[in-house]
This record gives structure tokens, sequence and C-alpha cells, in this order.
């Protein structure tokens, strides 16, 4: 032909062995033309140039109105039909599987169950399956019927899907998939002393870390305002005592200042009444006066002391106020959940804590309007 030795055909009538041998020799570049059944599409052609899907001009190529005979032992199901159109409805083949996963571990205590639903493609290529570049459907192992839709038609099934043995394999790969690759990730706060729950995101426990951090700053801050608020209660209280001292100071000055000038005017009237010698009670007024003026000196420098010591505790009322302003700033700005160090766990489930439901053929729903195009029936 035109293409000579540079063709590799891939169709289902080869033998594993000599599909395998197509492959190897396309993605070698021995080959450089590929040429088969749909599936062809994903064949390793190096620098692939132009693809050609040529018209279905011949009958065994078309979709068929009822499921292809396979053997017995292969379990098929079908996703239901959960949208509604006047197109065409046609079932793809793929594989599903389902499963129940127990995740235990000590510490941090966990005692997790999720539960797997995959769908994944299978073409007739060297790697039949691959389970991590499966679909995970947010459906139940229950939401899988036994009985197709009426009036529907059906794609081709790779050679691969036919084979009832590959079913086992593919349980297997299913599992070893399940308990290597589908860890749980458990994160831990040591400022917190807190761990993330079970299928919790990193950044939705930073959120969360940061909740918890405000609830303990709030927390510890109203433990450091009731703290403060008993020695702002204390210091209160002596001030108003030092201001009580002062007033008494005061109006204890104002007394004897009042006493000391009557004092001093009766000695003074008393000497000059007339009389030649100062008496005897004269001489004890003008000595009782000058007590009073030294008793003036003293009252001054109580009022003096009392003024000082409220002062002193005034200022410490101040320190006080202070110390509480910056010890709340401290707390405000002390963590930050998104730079936080966070260490990691990872639980891995055992293989006896799996349960696989099934690893299925499973023809799934699409609508195919007049132009060719599909699009899931299924949601």
């Amino acid at each position: 032909g035109v293409f000579g030795d540079t063709v590799a055909v891939l169709h289902s009538g080869l033998s594993d062995g000599e599909r395998a041998d197509a492959w190897r020799e396309l993605a070698a570049g021995r080959r450089r033309v590929a040429g088969g059944a749909r599936s062809a599409v994903f064949a390793p052609v190096r620098d692939l140039a132009a693809i050609v899907i040529d018209e279905e001009h011949d009958a065994s190529y078309k979709n068929g109105e009822a499921p292809p005979a396979l053997p017995p032992a292969i379990t098929q199901l079908y996703l239901p039909v959960t949208t509604s159109s006047s197109d065409e409805l046609v079932y793809f083949p793929f594989v599903a599987g389902a499963a129940e996963v127990q995740y235990t571990r000590a510490r941090p205590q966990i005692n997790e169950e999720r539960s797997f639903v995959v769908l994944t493609e299978v073409d007739d290529g060297p790697i039949a399956l691959d389970w991590e570049m499966g679909e995970l459907l947010d459906i139940s192992a229950r939401d899988f019927g036994t009985r197709p839709a009426r009036d529907a038609a059906y794609a081709d099934c790779a050679a691969a899907l036919q084979k009832a043995a590959n079913y086992k394999k593919w349980d297997s790969l299913f599992k070893r998939w399940l308990r290597d690759d589908q860890p749980l990730t458990i994160y831990a706060c040591k400022e917190l002393k807190a761990h993330s729950e079970p299928g919790e995101s990193e950044r939705d426990f930073r959120i969360r870390l940061q909740q918890l951090s405000r609830e303990s700053r709030d927390d510890d801050i109203e433990k450091l305002r009731k703290k403060f608020g008993t020695q702002q209660a204390s210091l209160e209280a002596k001030i108003l005592r030092a201001e009580q001292a002062v007033e008494r100071e005061e109006d204890q000055a104002k007394t004897q200042k009042m006493s000391t000038v009557i004092s001093f005017g009766s000695a003074l009237l008393s000497a000059f009444t007339g009389r030649k010698k100062v008496s005897a009670s004269s001489a004890s007024r003008m000595g009782t006066a000058m007590k009073g003026v030294s008793r003036m000196g003293k009252e001054k420098g109580d009022i003096a002391r009392a003024e000082e010591r409220l002062r002193l505790l005034q200022q410490q009322m101040v320190e006080l106020e202070a110390d509480f302003e910056t010890a709340v700033e401290e707390m405000k700005d002390s963590f930050d959940a998104q730079s936080v160090d966070l260490t990691e766990t990872v639980v891995k489930a055992k293989s006896t804590g799996i349960n696989i439901h099934f690893v299925a053929l499973t023809w799934v729903p699409h609508w195919r309007d007049s132009d060719g195009r599909v699009r899931p029936a299924y949601v």
C-alpha cells in the first residue's frame, strides 16, 4: 500500500502479544501509522500529524441495539439514566469498582470508613485499565442497576472487556490501588494541640485552626482580663484610701492653721490690753501658738507624703493598664494559621479493611445527537 511497512494495525482480533508488539513498534517510531478501531487513537504514535476517522460504512462497526454476547461469568451493570433528551441513547462500556474502606489508627485515634465508586475506561492497549485514570463518582454501589433503559444502542466492547479472567486481575489491582494510592492524610498542629478530621483538606483545616485560635485567644484574653481586673480593683481601693488620706491631711492642716491663728490672736490680744508685764497665762498662750506653728509644718509634710503616695498609686494604675493592652496585642499577633507548620500522618488502609462490592463491566448511558456528538446521560 501507500504506507508500506510503516502501518501498525490495532483491533480486537489480535492476541495480547500481537497488540503489545504493535504498540512497541509505534512507540519506538518503527511504525508511523496506526489503524484500527476507535481505541487506536490512544496509540503512542510519534510526531502525530493527523487523526482520520472514517465513516461507519460497514454494518459490523455500527452500534448494536442489544449488548454484545459476553461470557456468563462477566457481570454486567448499568448506570441509571438521570437526564432526559430526545437524542439517541447509547451505552458505552466501562469498568466500575465499588468498595468500602476502613481506616484505623491508635494515635491520633482514627476509625473512619469511606465509600469508593470508580469508573474507568478500558482499551486494547498494553495497559488495558488504569484505576489512577478513573473517575470518582458521587454515588453508591446500590445505585447500579442490572437492566438497561429501553430502546438504547450499544457501543462496541473492547476485547479486554470480553475476557472474564481480566476482571479478577482488575479486582486485585483495584484493591491494591485503594490500599496504596488512597490513604487518609491527617494534619496536626502542635501549637493548638489539634488535628484534622478524616477527609478534611489542609486548606479547610487551616481555616478551622484560625477559628480555634480566635476562640482560644478570646478565652485567654478573658482570663487575662479577670487577672488584671483583680489587680485593678485592689489598686483602685488603694487609690481611694490614698485620696481620702490626702483629704484628711488637708482638713487637719486647715484645722491646725485656724487653731494656730486663734492662739496667736488670743496671745497678742492679751499682751496688748495695757498690762505692763506679760502674765503667766499670756506666756502660755504664746507657747501654745508657737507649737501650733510647728504642727502646721508637720501637717504640710503629711499632706506632701499622702499626695506622693497617691501619685505613685496612680502611676501604677497607668502602667497596669498599659501592660494589659500590650499583653492583649501580643495575643492577637501570636498565631497565623496560614504559616504555622503542620505535621502530616498518612494512614493507609489494611487489606483486611477493604471490602470490594464489585468490579464489573458497566454500561454508561450517553445521549448522542444527530451530529454524532455525545454527552453523559447520568449525573
